[in-house]
């Protein structure tokens, strides 16, 4: 597991409590996600354009991959 597995990449923190899914699958802190938002409609990380997102907990996140929740969102 990377660090980018485990830590949001818009604030370099750990990714724990309420975070977001894009649905290109990638995961961040929800406040940082809406944060960004508000500035550009797309993924930080591969610019996929959109703001579809799903929100997790950190307990609900441990078994789920990146695959399974682009699939779900």
């Amino acid at each position: 597991m990377t660090s980018q597995d485990t830590d949001c990449i818009i604030c370099a923190e750990p990714l724990t409590g309420t975070c977001s899914v894009t649905r290109c699958g990638h995961m961040f802190h929800d406040h940082c996600l809406q944060t960004w938002f508000a500035q550009k409609l797309c993924c930080p990380l591969c610019k996929t354009e959109g703001t579809s997102v799903r929100k997790l907990h950190a307990p609900e996140r441990a078994d789920v991959s990146a695959e399974a929740l682009a699939r779900a969102i």
